[in-house]
Protein backbone atom coordinates (compact mmCIF):
# COMPACT_ATOMS: atom_id res chain seq x y z
CA UNK A 1 0.00 0.00 0.00
CA UNK A 2 1.51 3.34 -0.74
CA UNK A 3 2.24 5.78 2.02
CA UNK A 4 -0.35 8.96 0.44
CA UNK A 5 -3.07 5.34 0.60
CA UNK A 6 -2.47 4.89 4.20
CA UNK A 7 -1.91 8.33 5.24
CA UNK A 8 -5.68 8.94 3.19
CA UNK A 9 -7.36 6.17 5.37
CA UNK A 10 -5.97 7.18 8.66
CA UNK A 11 -7.10 11.30 8.21
CA UNK A 12 -10.33 9.91 7.05
CA UNK A 13 -11.36 7.49 10.16
CA UNK A 14 -9.68 9.65 12.52
CA UNK A 15 -12.02 8.98 15.28
CA UNK A 16 -12.01 5.55 14.76
CA UNK A 17 -10.02 2.96 17.41
CA UNK A 18 -8.51 0.94 14.25
CA UNK A 19 -8.67 1.23 10.67
CA UNK A 20 -8.33 -1.71 8.61
CA UNK A 21 -5.88 -1.38 5.81
CA UNK A 22 -6.00 -4.77 4.00
CA UNK A 23 -8.35 -8.69 4.43
CA UNK A 24 -7.05 -11.83 3.94
CA UNK A 25 -3.02 -10.98 3.86
CA UNK A 26 -0.47 -13.60 2.53
CA UNK A 27 1.07 -15.42 5.58
CA UNK A 28 4.61 -14.69 4.16
CA UNK A 29 3.38 -10.95 3.92
CA UNK A 30 2.20 -10.72 7.15
CA UNK A 31 5.22 -12.83 8.90
CA UNK A 32 7.52 -10.42 7.31
CA UNK A 33 5.35 -7.42 8.89
CA UNK A 34 5.66 -8.93 12.28
CA UNK A 35 9.63 -8.85 11.76
CA UNK A 36 9.01 -4.76 11.53
CA UNK A 37 8.17 -4.16 14.60
CA UNK A 38 6.17 -1.29 13.37
CA UNK A 39 4.51 0.42 15.83
CA UNK A 40 0.65 0.92 15.58
CA UNK A 41 0.59 -1.51 13.23
CA UNK A 42 -1.03 -4.87 14.54
CA UNK A 43 -1.86 -8.72 12.76
CA UNK A 44 -4.89 -10.31 14.11
CA UNK A 45 -6.09 -13.59 12.92
CA UNK A 46 -9.06 -13.74 10.27
CA UNK A 47 -12.05 -16.21 11.25
CA UNK A 48 -13.30 -18.40 8.65
CA UNK A 49 -17.47 -19.27 9.55
CA UNK A 50 -18.05 -22.29 7.75
CA UNK A 51 -22.02 -22.20 6.59
CA UNK A 52 -23.62 -25.81 5.94
CA UNK A 53 -25.41 -26.08 2.67
CA UNK A 54 -24.51 -22.79 1.67
CA UNK A 55 -27.68 -20.96 0.05
CA UNK A 56 -30.23 -23.43 1.89
CA UNK A 57 -29.31 -22.32 5.88
CA UNK A 58 -28.07 -19.16 4.57
CA UNK A 59 -31.14 -17.16 6.18
CA UNK A 60 -31.00 -19.08 9.06
CA UNK A 61 -27.49 -18.46 10.31
CA UNK A 62 -25.52 -14.92 9.73
CA UNK A 63 -23.74 -12.24 7.97
CA UNK A 64 -20.49 -11.50 9.54
CA UNK A 65 -19.05 -7.69 9.17
CA UNK A 66 -15.60 -6.80 8.83
CA UNK A 67 -15.43 -7.35 12.75
CA UNK A 68 -16.31 -11.04 13.14
CA UNK A 69 -19.84 -10.00 14.48
CA UNK A 70 -23.07 -11.47 12.83
CA UNK A 71 -25.29 -8.30 11.82
CA UNK A 72 -27.86 -11.19 10.91
CA UNK A 73 -29.52 -14.60 11.33
CA UNK A 74 -29.92 -16.99 14.15
CA UNK A 75 -26.32 -16.23 15.20
CA UNK A 76 -26.74 -12.32 16.39
CA UNK A 77 -29.87 -13.01 18.05
CA UNK A 78 -27.95 -16.24 19.83
CA UNK A 79 -24.73 -13.93 20.45
CA UNK A 80 -24.90 -13.55 23.89
CA UNK A 81 -26.09 -17.37 24.63
CA UNK A 82 -23.50 -18.80 22.36
CA UNK A 83 -20.32 -17.23 23.46
CA UNK A 84 -17.45 -17.59 26.02
CA UNK A 85 -17.15 -14.68 28.72
CA UNK A 86 -13.69 -14.55 29.97
CA UNK A 87 -12.68 -13.96 33.91
CA UNK A 88 -13.17 -10.56 34.87
CA UNK A 89 -14.40 -8.34 37.96
CA UNK A 90 -17.24 -5.69 37.08
CA UNK A 91 -16.41 -2.54 38.76
CA UNK A 92 -18.03 0.72 39.77
CA UNK A 93 -15.95 4.01 39.22
CA UNK A 94 -16.59 7.26 40.28
CA UNK A 95 -15.82 10.45 38.03
CA UNK A 96 -11.92 10.24 38.97
CA UNK A 97 -12.27 6.94 37.14
CA UNK A 98 -11.44 5.31 40.89
CA UNK A 99 -12.57 2.20 42.07
CA UNK A 100 -15.50 2.63 44.26
CA UNK A 101 -17.34 -1.31 44.42
CA UNK A 102 -16.28 -4.33 42.96
CA UNK A 103 -18.95 -6.32 41.83
CA UNK A 104 -19.38 -10.02 41.65
CA UNK A 105 -16.84 -12.03 39.88
CA UNK A 106 -17.32 -13.75 36.49
CA UNK A 107 -16.83 -17.37 36.31
CA UNK A 108 -14.50 -17.90 33.39
CA UNK A 109 -15.47 -21.76 33.29
CA UNK A 110 -18.83 -21.47 31.62
CA UNK A 111 -18.90 -23.53 28.98
CA UNK A 112 -19.82 -22.79 25.71
CA UNK A 113 -23.44 -23.00 25.08
CA UNK A 114 -24.47 -25.30 22.49
CA UNK A 115 -27.51 -24.25 20.12
CA UNK A 116 -29.78 -27.17 19.03
CA UNK A 117 -31.86 -25.00 16.00
CA UNK A 118 -35.46 -26.22 15.90
CA UNK A 119 -34.84 -26.41 11.92
CA UNK A 120 -34.54 -30.01 10.29
CA UNK A 121 -31.35 -30.04 8.06
CA UNK A 122 -33.44 -32.60 5.92
CA UNK A 123 -36.25 -31.16 4.90
CA UNK A 124 -34.69 -27.66 4.59
CA UNK A 125 -32.24 -29.02 2.05
CA UNK A 126 -35.11 -31.05 0.55
CA UNK A 127 -37.94 -28.04 0.66
CA UNK A 128 -35.37 -26.01 -0.83
CA UNK A 129 -34.63 -27.55 -4.03
CA UNK A 130 -37.94 -29.70 -4.40
CA UNK A 131 -40.84 -27.70 -4.60
CA UNK A 132 -39.12 -25.33 -7.07
CA UNK A 133 -38.86 -28.52 -9.63
CA UNK A 134 -42.39 -29.04 -9.38
CA UNK A 135 -43.47 -24.88 -9.79
CA UNK A 136 -41.10 -24.61 -12.83
CA UNK A 137 -42.53 -27.33 -14.61
CA UNK A 138 -46.10 -25.02 -14.15
CA UNK A 139 -44.42 -22.02 -15.20
CA UNK A 140 -44.81 -20.84 -11.42
CA UNK A 141 -42.52 -19.09 -8.96
CA UNK A 142 -42.47 -20.04 -5.53
CA UNK A 143 -41.77 -17.54 -2.98
CA UNK A 144 -41.63 -18.91 0.23
CA UNK A 145 -42.47 -22.33 2.55
CA UNK A 146 -43.00 -21.96 6.20
CA UNK A 147 -43.57 -25.52 7.97
CA UNK A 148 -44.42 -25.38 11.62
CA UNK A 149 -45.13 -28.48 14.28
CA UNK A 150 -48.20 -28.03 15.57
CA UNK A 151 -47.67 -30.36 18.92
CA UNK A 152 -44.30 -28.38 19.60
CA UNK A 153 -44.86 -24.84 18.05
CA UNK A 154 -41.73 -25.54 16.52
CA UNK A 155 -40.71 -23.96 13.07
CA UNK A 156 -39.40 -26.75 10.93
CA UNK A 157 -38.14 -24.85 7.95
CA UNK A 158 -38.44 -21.82 6.56
CA UNK A 159 -37.47 -21.76 2.68
CA UNK A 160 -37.27 -18.55 0.44
CA UNK A 161 -36.74 -18.32 -3.11
CA UNK A 162 -34.18 -15.70 -3.28
CA UNK A 163 -31.40 -16.78 -1.92
CA UNK A 164 -27.38 -16.11 -1.33
CA UNK A 165 -23.82 -17.46 -0.97
CA UNK A 166 -22.58 -16.08 2.40
CA UNK A 167 -19.00 -16.94 1.24
CA UNK A 168 -19.46 -14.02 -1.74
CA UNK A 169 -21.61 -11.22 -0.66
CA UNK A 170 -19.64 -8.93 -3.29
CA UNK A 171 -22.60 -8.31 -5.60
CA UNK A 172 -25.59 -9.34 -3.82
CA UNK A 173 -28.64 -7.37 -3.24
CA UNK A 174 -30.05 -6.98 0.06
CA UNK A 175 -33.61 -8.39 -1.52
CA UNK A 176 -31.56 -11.71 -1.35
CA UNK A 177 -29.77 -11.30 1.95
CA UNK A 178 -32.82 -10.60 3.95
CA UNK A 179 -35.35 -13.49 5.16
CA UNK A 180 -38.36 -12.47 3.23
CA UNK A 181 -40.67 -15.14 5.74
CA UNK A 182 -40.61 -12.71 8.48
CA UNK A 183 -39.64 -9.24 6.76
CA UNK A 184 -42.47 -9.40 3.75
CA UNK A 185 -45.79 -8.15 4.23
CA UNK A 186 -48.82 -8.81 2.33
CA UNK A 187 -52.37 -7.65 2.53
CA UNK A 188 -53.96 -11.07 2.73
CA UNK A 189 -57.86 -11.75 1.17
CA UNK A 190 -58.66 -15.63 2.37
CA UNK A 191 -60.94 -17.17 4.58
CA UNK A 192 -59.09 -16.88 8.18
CA UNK A 193 -60.18 -13.23 9.08
CA UNK A 194 -63.77 -14.45 8.90
CA UNK A 195 -63.85 -17.37 10.86
CA UNK A 196 -61.58 -15.66 13.40
CA UNK A 197 -64.81 -13.02 13.11
CA UNK A 198 -67.32 -15.47 13.46
CA UNK A 199 -65.99 -16.95 16.82
CA UNK A 200 -66.16 -13.29 18.27
CA UNK A 201 -69.38 -12.45 17.24
CA UNK A 202 -70.42 -16.09 19.43
CA UNK A 203 -68.22 -14.91 22.15
CA UNK A 204 -70.52 -11.28 22.52
CA UNK A 205 -73.65 -13.79 21.96
CA UNK A 206 -74.32 -12.07 18.43
CA UNK A 207 -75.39 -14.90 16.82
CA UNK A 208 -75.86 -19.07 17.64
CA UNK A 209 -75.26 -21.99 15.75
CA UNK A 210 -78.55 -22.12 14.19
CA UNK A 211 -78.99 -18.17 13.78
CA UNK A 212 -79.87 -17.76 9.46
CA UNK A 213 -78.79 -14.92 7.67
CA UNK A 214 -80.47 -12.34 4.88
CA UNK A 215 -78.41 -11.52 2.42
CA UNK A 216 -79.52 -9.12 -0.13
CA UNK A 217 -77.22 -6.97 -1.45
CA UNK A 218 -76.85 -3.33 0.11
CA UNK A 219 -75.43 0.10 0.13
CA UNK A 220 -72.89 1.48 2.85
CA UNK A 221 -71.81 5.22 1.97
CA UNK A 222 -72.64 4.37 -1.71
CA UNK A 223 -70.41 0.99 -1.85
CA UNK A 224 -72.46 -1.44 -2.84
CA UNK A 225 -71.99 -5.07 -0.62
CA UNK A 226 -72.71 -7.71 -2.74
CA UNK A 227 -71.35 -11.82 -3.59
CA UNK A 228 -71.15 -13.64 -6.88
CA UNK A 229 -73.32 -16.51 -6.23
CA UNK A 230 -76.42 -14.84 -4.76
CA UNK A 231 -78.60 -16.48 -2.10
CA UNK A 232 -81.67 -15.00 -0.34
CA UNK A 233 -81.40 -16.82 3.51
CA UNK A 234 -77.99 -18.64 4.41
CA UNK A 235 -77.69 -20.96 7.72
CA UNK A 236 -74.66 -20.15 10.35
CA UNK A 237 -73.35 -23.47 9.01
CA UNK A 238 -73.33 -22.06 4.91
CA UNK A 239 -71.53 -18.75 5.40
CA UNK A 240 -68.27 -20.13 5.77
CA UNK A 241 -68.39 -22.92 3.10
CA UNK A 242 -69.62 -20.06 0.22
CA UNK A 243 -67.54 -17.21 1.78
CA UNK A 244 -70.92 -14.86 2.05
CA UNK A 245 -69.53 -11.04 2.28
CA UNK A 246 -72.82 -9.84 3.07
CA UNK A 247 -73.35 -12.01 5.99
CA UNK A 248 -69.55 -11.34 7.41
CA UNK A 249 -70.04 -7.56 7.03
CA UNK A 250 -73.31 -8.03 9.18
CA UNK A 251 -71.61 -9.61 11.52
CA UNK A 252 -68.83 -7.03 11.70
CA UNK A 253 -71.08 -3.85 11.68
CA UNK A 254 -72.41 -5.75 14.92
CA UNK A 255 -69.95 -5.85 16.49
CA UNK A 256 -67.52 -2.34 18.17
CA UNK A 257 -64.44 -1.98 16.45
CA UNK A 258 -61.90 -2.28 18.97
CA UNK A 259 -62.61 -5.89 20.27
CA UNK A 260 -62.42 -7.31 16.74
CA UNK A 261 -58.78 -5.72 15.80
CA UNK A 262 -57.80 -7.16 19.48
CA UNK A 263 -58.79 -10.48 18.85
CA UNK A 264 -56.80 -10.26 15.49
CA UNK A 265 -53.82 -9.64 17.81
CA UNK A 266 -54.37 -12.18 20.16
CA UNK A 267 -54.34 -15.01 17.32
CA UNK A 268 -51.13 -13.69 16.85
CA UNK A 269 -51.91 -11.48 13.30
CA UNK A 270 -49.81 -8.40 14.39
CA UNK A 271 -47.54 -9.50 16.84
CA UNK A 272 -44.27 -9.93 16.77
CA UNK A 273 -42.88 -13.53 15.79
CA UNK A 274 -40.41 -13.64 18.40
CA UNK A 275 -37.94 -15.96 16.48
CA UNK A 276 -35.31 -14.34 17.63
CA UNK A 277 -34.08 -13.57 13.88
CA UNK A 278 -34.15 -10.00 12.48
CA UNK A 279 -38.33 -8.94 11.97
CA UNK A 280 -39.02 -5.55 10.10
CA UNK A 281 -42.95 -5.55 9.77
CA UNK A 282 -45.62 -3.10 11.02
CA UNK A 283 -49.81 -3.10 10.85
CA UNK A 284 -51.01 -0.27 9.84
CA UNK A 285 -54.30 -0.57 11.42
CA UNK A 286 -53.65 -0.90 14.55
CA UNK A 287 -53.44 2.72 15.80
CA UNK A 288 -56.56 3.73 14.99
CA UNK A 289 -59.22 3.86 17.52
CA UNK A 290 -62.74 4.48 15.30
CA UNK A 291 -63.52 2.96 11.74
CA UNK A 292 -65.99 4.61 9.86
CA UNK A 293 -68.50 1.46 8.41
CA UNK A 294 -66.66 0.87 5.08
CA UNK A 295 -63.48 0.00 7.14
CA UNK A 296 -65.45 -2.18 9.01
CA UNK A 297 -66.52 -4.42 5.95
CA UNK A 298 -63.09 -4.54 4.76
CA UNK A 299 -61.55 -5.37 7.34
CA UNK A 300 -64.10 -8.28 8.15
CA UNK A 301 -63.19 -9.43 4.08
CA UNK A 302 -59.33 -9.35 5.29
CA UNK A 303 -58.79 -6.28 3.20
CA UNK A 304 -56.51 -4.08 5.26
CA UNK A 305 -54.70 -6.07 7.21
CA UNK A 306 -51.52 -6.58 6.59
CA UNK A 307 -49.40 -9.56 8.13
CA UNK A 308 -46.66 -11.97 7.41
CA UNK A 309 -46.31 -15.14 5.99
CA UNK A 310 -45.26 -16.51 8.93
CA UNK A 311 -48.31 -15.24 11.01
CA UNK A 312 -50.54 -16.35 9.01
CA UNK A 313 -48.87 -19.90 10.08
CA UNK A 314 -49.25 -19.24 13.65
CA UNK A 315 -53.06 -17.88 13.39
CA UNK A 316 -54.05 -21.44 11.74
CA UNK A 317 -52.17 -23.18 14.34
CA UNK A 318 -54.01 -21.20 17.55
CA UNK A 319 -57.23 -22.17 15.63
CA UNK A 320 -56.01 -25.98 15.36
CA UNK A 321 -54.70 -25.89 19.17
CA UNK A 322 -58.67 -24.62 20.32
CA UNK A 323 -57.41 -21.00 20.46
CA UNK A 324 -54.48 -21.25 22.56
CA UNK A 325 -51.78 -19.60 20.85
CA UNK A 326 -48.41 -20.74 20.64
CA UNK A 327 -45.29 -20.07 21.60
CA UNK A 328 -43.30 -20.65 17.78
CA UNK A 329 -39.63 -21.80 18.66
CA UNK A 330 -36.57 -21.28 16.23
CA UNK A 331 -34.16 -23.61 18.89
CA UNK A 332 -34.53 -26.67 20.52
CA UNK A 333 -36.49 -27.07 23.83
CA UNK A 334 -37.15 -30.14 25.68
CA UNK A 335 -39.40 -28.80 28.13
CA UNK A 336 -42.81 -27.41 26.67
CA UNK A 337 -43.33 -23.75 26.63
CA UNK A 338 -46.55 -22.69 27.79
CA UNK A 339 -48.48 -20.27 25.03
CA UNK A 340 -51.75 -18.20 25.79
CA UNK A 341 -55.23 -18.99 25.61
CA UNK A 342 -57.04 -16.62 23.39
CA UNK A 343 -60.86 -17.89 23.45
CA UNK A 344 -62.71 -20.69 25.24
CA UNK A 345 -63.24 -23.77 23.47
CA UNK A 346 -66.71 -22.77 23.29
CA UNK A 347 -67.16 -20.34 20.33
CA UNK A 348 -64.78 -22.65 18.62
CA UNK A 349 -66.26 -25.90 18.89
CA UNK A 350 -68.89 -24.96 16.00
CA UNK A 351 -66.47 -23.41 13.82
CA UNK A 352 -63.86 -25.79 14.15
CA UNK A 353 -65.35 -28.87 15.23
CA UNK A 354 -63.52 -32.55 15.90
CA UNK A 355 -64.35 -35.13 12.58
CA UNK A 356 -66.02 -32.47 10.29
CA UNK A 357 -65.06 -33.24 6.47
CA UNK A 358 -63.38 -29.57 6.18
CA UNK A 359 -60.87 -31.59 4.75
CA UNK A 360 -59.20 -32.47 0.82
CA UNK A 361 -57.69 -35.56 -0.17
CA UNK A 362 -54.65 -35.12 -2.51
CA UNK A 363 -53.04 -38.62 -2.59
CA UNK A 364 -54.31 -41.92 -1.01
CA UNK A 365 -52.06 -41.98 1.71
CA UNK A 366 -52.71 -38.29 3.31
CA UNK A 367 -56.00 -36.20 3.78
CA UNK A 368 -55.39 -32.40 4.87
CA UNK A 369 -57.23 -29.74 5.42
CA UNK A 370 -56.52 -26.13 3.21
CA UNK A 371 -56.95 -22.53 3.20
CA UNK A 372 -55.94 -21.06 0.20
CA UNK A 373 -56.54 -17.09 -1.05
CA UNK A 374 -54.29 -14.17 -2.67
CA UNK A 375 -52.20 -11.52 -1.73
CA UNK A 376 -51.57 -8.50 -2.46
CA UNK A 377 -47.50 -7.60 -1.99
CA UNK A 378 -46.80 -4.53 0.34
CA UNK A 379 -43.59 -2.11 -0.03
CA UNK A 380 -41.87 -1.14 3.45
CA UNK A 381 -43.47 2.71 3.29
CA UNK A 382 -46.89 1.10 3.15
CA UNK A 383 -48.01 1.41 -0.39
CA UNK A 384 -49.38 -1.58 -1.80
CA UNK A 385 -47.81 -2.54 -5.43
CA UNK A 386 -50.47 -3.32 -8.04
CA UNK A 387 -49.13 -7.44 -7.99
CA UNK A 388 -50.97 -10.27 -6.20
CA UNK A 389 -49.92 -13.87 -5.60
CA UNK A 390 -51.35 -16.96 -4.72
CA UNK A 391 -51.07 -18.57 -1.74
CA UNK A 392 -52.36 -21.17 0.40
CA UNK A 393 -52.08 -22.74 4.01
CA UNK A 394 -52.31 -26.64 4.64
CA UNK A 395 -53.01 -28.75 8.05
CA UNK A 396 -52.50 -32.09 7.80
CA UNK A 397 -52.58 -34.95 9.10
CA UNK A 398 -56.42 -34.85 8.96
CA UNK A 399 -56.89 -37.79 11.70
CA UNK A 400 -53.92 -36.47 13.80
CA UNK A 401 -53.26 -32.75 13.14
CA UNK A 402 -48.96 -32.24 13.32
CA UNK A 403 -48.26 -29.89 10.38
CA UNK A 404 -49.27 -26.64 9.01
CA UNK A 405 -47.76 -25.88 6.04
CA UNK A 406 -47.45 -21.79 4.92
CA UNK A 407 -47.17 -22.49 0.84
CA UNK A 408 -46.47 -18.67 -1.30
CA UNK A 409 -46.00 -19.55 -5.05
CA UNK A 410 -46.74 -16.48 -7.92
CA UNK A 411 -48.36 -17.66 -11.16
CA UNK A 412 -48.11 -14.66 -13.09
CA UNK A 413 -50.47 -16.48 -16.03
CA UNK A 414 -51.59 -19.71 -14.41
CA UNK A 415 -54.92 -20.66 -14.47
CA UNK A 416 -56.94 -22.17 -11.84
CA UNK A 417 -56.40 -25.73 -12.69
CA UNK A 418 -52.36 -25.05 -12.88
CA UNK A 419 -52.71 -23.72 -9.14
CA UNK A 420 -54.21 -26.50 -7.96
CA UNK A 421 -51.83 -28.94 -9.79
CA UNK A 422 -48.37 -26.72 -8.08
CA UNK A 423 -49.93 -26.37 -4.60
CA UNK A 424 -51.33 -30.68 -4.83
CA UNK A 425 -47.72 -31.65 -6.32
CA UNK A 426 -45.86 -29.52 -3.93
CA UNK A 427 -47.56 -30.31 -0.65
CA UNK A 428 -47.71 -33.91 -1.74
CA UNK A 429 -43.93 -34.17 -2.06
CA UNK A 430 -42.61 -31.91 0.91
CA UNK A 431 -45.07 -34.61 3.00
CA UNK A 432 -43.64 -37.32 1.52
CA UNK A 433 -40.14 -36.74 3.31
CA UNK A 434 -41.68 -35.16 6.38
CA UNK A 435 -43.05 -38.32 7.15
CA UNK A 436 -39.92 -39.80 7.86
CA UNK A 437 -38.40 -36.88 9.86
CA UNK A 438 -41.16 -36.36 12.34
CA UNK A 439 -42.62 -39.61 12.14
CA UNK A 440 -46.02 -39.03 10.52
CA UNK A 441 -47.80 -42.31 10.23
CA UNK A 442 -50.09 -43.14 7.46
CA UNK A 443 -53.92 -41.13 8.01
CA UNK A 444 -56.48 -43.54 8.59
CA UNK A 445 -59.04 -41.19 7.18
CA UNK A 446 -57.38 -41.36 3.56
CA UNK A 447 -59.65 -44.09 2.00
CA UNK A 448 -62.64 -42.61 3.03
CA UNK A 449 -64.85 -40.37 0.40
CA UNK A 450 -64.17 -36.19 1.43
CA UNK A 451 -65.24 -33.34 0.14
CA UNK A 452 -62.83 -30.33 -1.20
CA UNK A 453 -63.47 -27.58 1.49
CA UNK A 454 -62.17 -25.37 3.86
CA UNK A 455 -62.98 -24.92 7.56
CA UNK A 456 -66.41 -24.65 7.85
CA UNK A 457 -69.30 -25.08 10.63
CA UNK A 458 -71.44 -28.53 11.90
CA UNK A 459 -73.68 -28.52 8.95
CA UNK A 460 -76.66 -29.71 11.72
CA UNK A 461 -80.44 -29.56 10.76
CA UNK A 462 -81.63 -26.36 12.89
CA UNK A 463 -85.35 -26.07 13.64
CA UNK A 464 -85.05 -22.05 14.56
CA UNK A 465 -83.01 -19.65 14.83
CA UNK A 466 -81.91 -15.52 14.49
CA UNK A 467 -82.62 -13.75 11.31
CA UNK A 468 -80.07 -11.01 10.46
Amino acid sequence: MPLEKASWCININFQKYAVYFSHRVNPAIGDYMNQLYLIGIDLCQELWIYYSHVKVTAHLLSVSNIDRQSIYGAQKSFARRAKIYSGALPMRKNRLSRVTKALAFVDSQDDLHTLALSIDKRSQSFVYCEPYNAAACNAAEVETVISINVNTDAELYIVNNLSYNPYILKGGTMEAIQNRAITDIYELVNLLIKVIAVMEAMRFFIVRKNSVFKTPPYIIISHQIKDLVGSAVLKMSSILQQSNNISFSKLRLAMPSLPLIKIYASFGLVKAMLLDLIRDCINLYCHKKRYPDIEKVLLSYDHGLIIMQSELGRAHTTIRNMNALPVLLSTWIDLPVAGEWVLTEVPARPVVPPGSHASHAESNKYCIAKNSGIAKTIRPAGHGINKYIIYTVRIGLFSNLCLALVLVINIPQGSTGCRVTVFATTFSTIMGVMRHSIYISLDTRSNKSHTKSVIIVHNQQEASGDLL
